[in-house]
C-alpha cells in the first residue's frame, strides 16, 4: 500500500509539473515578445521620434488603468500620447525636451506614434528615459536607435535600465 501511494504521489507531481510547464509555454506562445522600437532622428535643430509599440500591450495597460481611473481620457489618441509622454522623455543638458505630438496610426499589430522636437546643435549629449511598459512586463525590451547626422547609436532599455546618456561625439 505504501508503494502505491508513493508511486501515485510521484505521478501527481510529474503531472502538475507538466501542466505548469505547458501553461508557461502556452502563455509565451500567445505573446512571446514584449518590445517597443523607437527611432530618433536629428537634423540640424529639428528632431523626429517614431515609437512603435504592440497594440495588445498598450490595450492591456489602458484597460487596467481604466479600471483604476488613471490615464482615462475620452479620446484614444490622447490616452496613447499621455502614456507615451509620461514614460518616454528626452533631455539636452539639464533641460527636458518638449515632445510635440504629430500623429499616430495603427498598422498590422502595432501603434506608431510620431513626435517632433527642437534640438540645439550645441549639445553633444542626449539623456533618454524609456520606461514604456517597464512596470508591466518582466521581459519588456525597449530598443532606441538615435541618428544625428551621420552618427547612429543603438540602445536597449529594460525594467532595470530605463535611462541612458548618448554622447554623439564619443569614440
Amino acid at each position: 500500500m505504501h508503494k502505491i501511494n508513493k508511486l501515485f504521489c510521484k505521478r501527481l507531481i510529474k503531472a502538475c509539473l507538466m501542466l505548469g510547464f505547458m501553461l508557461v509555454i502556452g502563455s509565451a506562445a500567445a505573446h512571446p515578445l514584449h518590445l517597443s522600437i523607437t527611432n530618433i532622428s536629428i537634423e540640424d535643430n529639428q528632431g523626429t521620434i517614431v515609437i512603435k509599440v504592440f497594440a495588445d500591450d498598450f490595450n492591456e495597460v489602458i484597460q487596467h488603468n481604466a479600471a483604476h481611473n488613471s490615464l482615462v481620457d475620452t479620446a484614444f489618441g490622447a490616452m496613447l500620447v499621455n502614456y507615451v509622454t509620461h514614460h518616454f522623455k528626452l533631455w539636452h543638458g539639464k533641460k527636458q525636451v518638449t515632445l510635440n505630438y504629430m500623429a499616430h496610426h495603427k498598422a498590422d499589430l502595432s501603434y506608431y506614434i510620431t513626435f517632433s522636437f527642437k534640438w540645439h546643435p550645441k549639445y553633444s549629449q542626449m539623456s533618454i528615459e524609456n520606461a514604456l511598459f517597464a512596470n508591466w512586463f518582466f521581459d519588456q525590451k525597449n530598443i532606441v536607435i538615435v541618428s544625428y547626422g551621420s552618427i547612429e547609436k543603438g540602445l536597449e532599455f529594460t525594467a532595470n535600465k530605463t535611462q541612458a546618456l548618448v554622447d554623439f561625439f564619443e569614440h
